[in-house]
């Protein structure tokens, strides 16, 4: 019998076939499940101000495989919930604006939530924060996707949903409650 290489790089045959599966994370996924319960339990009410689970590691372990798979479990176990991710990873995110953009954006595909109040009022702050780059009511493409809200804030006398807009959200808050609909209380000006 010949001496041969074991290892070639001319080979045709594939010894191991790279696979989709998502394995051994048994530690971190009970970890995740513990605290989902151990808050479920709480009724969501915590004597810490702070609530964090945090996964680290170096660069290639399966941080972002370990964070998919749990968002897709959390999904199955609890389908009335909301999942929200959002990656420091990118420096972009540790702007307190672009990472509330950031979450909702992360919340999108569930199409279990609708947060119209947040984009009214991210696409004021942005128009506010940027008056350079010019935009109609035609041009923000949530804006047939608003639906009542969109409606209650343009018939407000002289403003657009665009145009000027201090006041806008706590008069949208007075209309609501005129018309006999719930809403949170407008904040404080």
């Amino acid at each position: 019998m010949a001496i041969t290489p074991k290892h070639s790089f001319n080979k045709n045959k594939r010894n191991y076939i790279a696979t989709k599966k998502f394995t051994d994370r048994e530690e971190p996924k009970k970890s995740f499940r513990n605290h989902v319960i151990k808050v479920k339990e709480s009724n969501f009410n915590h004597e810490n101000k702070y609530d964090v689970l945090v996964y680290y590691g170096v660069g290639g372990v399966g941080k972002s495989s370990l964070i998919r798979q749990l968002n897709k479990e959390i999904i199955e176990d609890y389908p009335k919930s909301l999942v929200f991710n959002l990656d420091f990873r990118d420096q972009i995110n540790t702007s307190p604006a672009r990472a509330l953009l950031e979450l909702i954006n992360s919340q999108k595909g569930q199409a279990k939530g609708r947060f119209t109040h947040f984009e009214v009022a991210y696409s004021v702050y942005f128009i506010k924060r940027h008056p350079d780059i010019a935009y109609n009511e035609k041009s923000i493409p949530f804006v047939s996707e608003l639906g009542i809200i969109a409606d209650i804030i343009g018939n407000i006398s002289g403003v657009g949903l665009i145009g000027s807009v201090t006041g806008v959200v706590n008069q949208a808050y007075k209309m609501f409650n005129k018309l006999g609909l719930k809403t949170c209380p407008p904040a404080d000006t």
